[in-house]
């Protein structure tokens, strides 16, 4: 009578920890991707940082009639020329982006802007991936404008300098 209680017992024990083991399971496949959970941990945030925001104005009074394009991934713009290896060129570029594309009225892009703080002038990986980001603009024919946080042109010293940019 004993050992049935006994095997009763460890039945009921091993059922509670299988139950819990599910129930973990579940839970972390759902925080993974595996199931689809009833709230996902997201939220909202602003496209662009204050000083971008700043900027981005200054360029849509400065060119009125260009499109000005913001947090644009490098791989919308520059695209590999026939005749090389699309996979080696792509992957150079496809996990950078612009800060602003300013296009003619075609959606043709016609100069990049580059807003920099601090970091890009001390942090050793933001150097490196600012010159690769340099070096495939320019080869692609694309004038690229890096100004400082703190140091950006007024609507008007932007105007002169794109006039006759379409």
């Amino acid at each position: 009578m004993e050992t049935i209680i006994i095997l009763g017992i460890i039945i009921v024990i091993f059922a509670v920890i299988g139950g819990e083991k599910k129930r973990q399971r579940t839970h972390r496949n759902r925080e993974n991707g595996a199931g689809i959970p009833d709230k996902w941990p997201f939220y909202t945030s602003s496209l662009m940082s204050a000083p971008e925001q700043q900027l981005y104005w200054k360029l849509k009074k400065a060119l009125p009639d260009h499109l000005i394009a913001f947090q644009v991934q490098t791989s919308r713009v520059l695209k590999v020329k026939k005749g090389h290896n699309f996979g080696t060129w792509h992957n150079r570029i496809n996990r950078m982006s612009y800060d602003f594309v300013v296009c003619n009225k075609n959606s043709y892009p016609i100069a990049v802007i580059e807003l920099d703080d601090s970091s890009h002038e001390r942090d050793e990986a933001r150097i490196e991936t600012d010159k690769k980001k340099n070096k495939a603009t320019t080869d692609a024919g694309l004038k690229i404008y890096r100004w400082k946080v703190n140091e950006t042109p007024s609507h008007e010293e932007i105007k002169a300098l794109f006039n006759g940019k379409q």
